[in-house]
């Protein structure tokens, strides 16, 4: 019983994968989801800066990071998870599909974004403009992008993580009776599910991404300076960050339940 039921999630998470591929251009049909995303991050981002005054990067720099980061996110795991998972009435094939999902939007959010910050911190670091730390950096290993950033796998384990908590509390919530019926009752709903999804995800991947983020060198992440400093920033960070994502999306677009779909 218990392999079959391994072998059953196993099957059905590279299954995903493939579905993954064939709804992937969905993203392009719903600009929406990459615009709502890129507003919350940099809303979210701004709102936790007296936290932490953006670490070592400043708070200019820190929310206008976020930005793009959230714009991706959102933009991937939105279109893809309301299309996916409205076929999807098996509890357990949903919560695979969810996380699968979650997990390459957090892993294309970092991808695409790494570099683009490896350049920019290169940049201040030489006192140069980008297009020619850019340069200084291209006639080396392609991992010099890489190197001193967020963790690929840490990233996406956090945030396939962070939509399947976030996914099974919102859905719980309707199950009971939480009210969902305009959009602010929504979106105090999803930010609430946000905050509680981050801590649920933050405590489940911190020892794996504590372990990866201390192979690199990120001074100012709060994941290197322990549990609490992670949950005192990402709890307010995805709480706001999910509740304006919910009103903004719901506010100009359709989507059913608070913003995310089915």
């Amino acid at each position: 019983m218990v392999l079959s039921t391994i072998s059953s999630s196993v099957g059905y998470s590279l299954e995903s994968v493939g579905k993954f591929e064939k709804h992937g251009l969905n993203t392009f049909k719903d600009p929406v989801s990459w615009i709502a995303g890129g507003i919350a991050g940099v809303v979210g981002r701004a709102a936790v800066i007296p936290l932490d005054q953006g670490g070592g990067k400043g708070p200019l720099h820190a929310i206008a990071r976020r930005g793009p980061q959230t714009a991706i996110l959102f933009g991937l795991y939105v279109p893809i998870a309301s299309t996916m998972n409205s076929d999807t009435h098996n509890p357990q094939h949903k919560l695979l599909s969810t996380f699968v999902i979650g997990s390459v939007a957090g892993y294309w959010m970092r991808a695409i974004t790494n570099p683009i910050g490896r350049i920019l911190d290169e940049s201040t670091r030489l006192n140069v403009g980008p297009r020619e730390a850019a340069k200084r950096m291209r006639s080396k290993t392609v991992l010099h992008f890489y190197y001193c950033s967020p963790p690929l796998v840490a990233n996406a384990l956090y945030f396939g993580s962070l939509f399947t908590a976030f996914e099974g509390l919102r859905r719980f919530a309707e199950r009971n009776g939480a009210p969902t019926d305009n959009v602010v009752s929504a979106t105090l709903l999803n930010g609430l599910c946000g905050a509680a999804a981050a801590t649920v995800a933050s405590v489940a991947t911190f020892p794996f991404s504590a372990h990866r983020y201390s192979q690199v060198v990120i001074h100012d992440s709060a994941i290197v300076r322990g549990l609490p400093a992670t949950l005192m920033k990402e709890v307010p960070l995805m709480a706001v960050t999910f509740a304006t994502f919910s009103f903004i999306s719901q506010s100009i677009n359709s989507y059913q339940r608070g913003g995310f779909g089915y």
